[in-house]
């Protein structure tokens, strides 16, 4: 998306302003995740919202998308929500995802790969030559170079300075099977 209002070569070049949005609001989330699940007679309290924000990088589609695996697994049964089961939901949407997430993963690089597996554990000071030895990384510019095209795929973004695997259920997968 970045590319199609930044790239002098694209159609829609310099036709946006860039905006920073952040992170939804906390409190009204877990307010509308409460009142959407009740208005089903699915009682959740503040706790599993928040563990359902958590686990779903506080980005509203994967919100929405794992609050709807969970609406879906309890609405037609007697089972309360807790945490088990949004960890179970969240798993299952990996799980329903694997094909797509292991074509994703098998296109990368090794190098790629291998800087993936780091940002699953820490995203922040790349460069740093302390996060070189942990993660038994190369010179910087081969990393600069795979975490450009990575970013570029729209694998990795960043924030802040930090950098975080946009997608919290590939960075699930790559937790469970890399």
């Amino acid at each position: 998306m970045n590319d199609m209002f930044n790239n002098k070569g694209r159609a829609f070049y310099n036709a946006a302003m860039l905006m920073q949005i952040g992170p939804l609001p906390q409190e009204e989330t877990i307010d509308f995740l409460i009142s959407r699940f009740a208005s089903s007679g699915i009682q959740i309290g503040q706790p599993l919202s928040l563990l359902i924000i958590e686990q779903a990088g506080n980005i509203p589609y994967y919100i929405q998308l794992l609050a709807a695996e969970i609406w879906q697994y309890v609405i037609n049964s007697t089972q309360k929500i807790d945490k088990e089961l949004v960890i179970k939901c969240a798993e299952k949407i990996v799980d329903l995802k694997s094909d797509y997430y292991y074509e994703l993963y098998d296109k990368q690089s090794s190098y790629q790969k291998k800087l993936l597996k780091a940002l699953v554990i820490s995203g922040e000071n790349l460069f740093s030559s302390g996060y070189t030895k942990q993660f038994r990384l190369t010179a910087a510019s081969t990393t600069q170079k795979a975490l450009a095209g990575l970013i570029e795929s729209g694998i990795v973004e960043k924030t802040e300075g930090r950098y975080f695997i946009a997608d919290p259920f590939f960075k699930r997968f790559i937790t469970r099977y890399a």
